[in-house]
């Protein structure tokens, strides 16, 4: 998905796809995937770039960053002491990547058509 966030500010700041992906240490064809969501930008690519652009974090990133992995791995809603609120954090980091799911289908349909017409 579209890193678009991202790409507003980097265009506000007059900051072209080769100088970030100089600063970064890719080419410029890896840095645009990365915006354009066909490649993965790592937490540590994420921070860079927060670093580059001279803003924070939250400014840039897309909530439909967040992988399905990286929700399941997260430790913080793993406390045996708050099942209700543990469940509750699931659940809803759940129904935010099905979201993420559901904007990437239509995406993928609005560009390659709907493959099962």
């Amino acid at each position: 998905m579209k890193k678009q966030k991202l790409i507003n500010i980097r265009k506000e700041r007059k900051i072209s796809q080769s100088v970030m992906a100089y600063r970064l240490g890719m080419e410029q064809s890896q840095y645009c995937r990365r915006e354009k969501g066909e490649t993965r930008i790592s937490e540590l690519e994420w921070n860079k770039i927060a670093t580059i652009l001279e803003v924070k974090l939250v400014d840039i990133f897309e909530p439909f960053d967040v992988d399905l992995i990286e929700i399941l791995n997260d430790k913080s809603f793993s406390s045996i002491e708050s099942p209700n609120k543990d469940s509750q954090y699931l659940f809803d980091k759940m129904k935010n990547y099905i979201e993420k799911l559901e904007e990437e289908n239509k995406y993928l349909k609005s560009r390659f058509g709907d493959q099962n017409d």
